[in-house]
This record gives C-alpha cells, sequence and structure tokens, in this order.
C-alpha cells in the first residue's frame, strides 16, 4: 500500500505527496501515477480508482470516498470539501454501440467507439449512497444528489436532489452562504491543508 501512495502526486503542488492522506488496505488504484489528491483524504476499503495518461483522477482536498465506490472510464475532479457515498459509480467514459461499433476492452480501440466525456464534482457537492453519475456530467458547487439516482445530466449548484419517476428532481436549496462561512472557519484552523482552488 505505502508503494502505491507513493506514486500519488498532489492536486495542489505536482511535486509533492499528498498531505494527511488515508487509503484503506483493500482499496484497489490502477496506476496510481495518474491519481492527484488534496489535502486531508480518506479512501474507504474495496474502492475501484480506475485513471489512465488520457483519464487521470483528480481529488482535491477534504475528500472522502466511501466503501464500494468506483470512479473509471474516462478524466474524473472531485472538487474540495466533497463527499461519496457507499456503492456509488462515476462513470467518466463509456462504449457506444452507433455505427457497428464493437464494445468492451480486448477489442482494439480502432474496432470501437469509446465515449469519454469525462466527470466533475464541484466544490461541496455530495452524492449519496448506490448513485450512478453518467459521462459527461457537471455537478455544480453545493449540490447534493439523494441515494439510488442516476444522474445523466448537468445539476445547477446548491441544489437538493432527488430521483423521481425517472428524472432528478430539485426539492430544496441549501444555504450557500452558512456552509461558506463554515468552510472559511475550518480553512482558518487547518490553515496548513491547501485547497486545489481556493475561493473562500
Amino acid at each position: 500500500m505505502d508503494k502505491m501512495i507513493n506514486k500519488i502526486r498532489s492536486s495542489i503542488e505536482i511535486k509533492e505527496i499528498p498531505k494527511n492522506l488515508k487509503i484503506y488496505e483493500f482499496t484497489k488504484i490502477i496506476n496510481p501515477e495518474y491519481v492527484f489528491v488534496g489535502d486531508n483524504v480518506i479512501i474507504d476499503d474495496f474502492c475501484l480508482l480506475y485513471a489512465k495518461e488520457d483519464a487521470p483522477i483528480k481529488l482535491g482536498s477534504w475528500v472522502h470516498i466511501a466503501s464500494f465506490t468506483s470512479l473509471t472510464g474516462g478524466s474524473i475532479t472531485i472538487g474540495n470539501f466533497c463527499g461519496i457515498a457507499s456503492g456509488c459509480r462515476i462513470i467518466g467514459g463509456s462504449e457506444q454501440y452507433a455505427n457497428g461499433a464493437l464494445m468492451n476492452p480486448p477489442i482494439p480501440e480502432k474496432y470501437r467507439n469509446v465515449s469519454k466525456g469525462g466527470c466533475k464534482m464541484e466544490d461541496f457537492s455530495f452524492i449519496s449512497v448506490n448513485s450512478c453519475i453518467f459521462p459527461g456530467v457537471i455537478i455544480g458547487e453545493g449540490a447534493v444528489i439523494g441515494a439510488g439516482s442516476i444522474v445523466r445530466k448537468d445539476l445547477e449548484p446548491w441544489g437538493i436532489y432527488i430521483m423521481k419517476n425517472g428524472k432528478m428532481v430539485r426539492i430544496n436549496d441549501r444555504d450557500r452562504e452558512k456552509t461558506y462561512e463554515t468552510a472559511k472557519k475550518l480553512a482558518k484552523e487547518f490553515s496548513h491543508i491547501r485547497l486545489l482552488s481556493n475561493h473562500l
């Protein structure tokens, strides 16, 4: 595990290793040299992070990825103060069957049609248990996704969303100003923790 962690670089200062990074023993990270992580990050057991040179994974600071979650398929960016609950799937790319394309990794690229739209979680966003995020989706700053959601389209910032009749529905709003206020207090108390992008 230590050997793998030493290959992971900071998303803030590329030449450094992240501060206070906790990756549990049974997490699988494929190509850790293409995983970039901020400070104070926890990745629980039984997670899968599959990065590639053309599909890096970038995490901000104060991020938690809970058990049985996977980040695969394309480039994935997760901002600061984000959480991903157990059993989530963030899919950065997928196979397309249009125009007679064949599908699955053993088949050479020239016979496949792979879409790598990537995914992005902006700062303060949260994905609840057993949700699936499709390629190309941007989860707006502060957005919260309810349990068991399938997110196919971008979500606006600071909304609380649930899945209803197969669609994501905004049911409430988060308090942006109070969230910023709390984050500023935390940043002041833990001033040694660097942020991927600091707009506080």
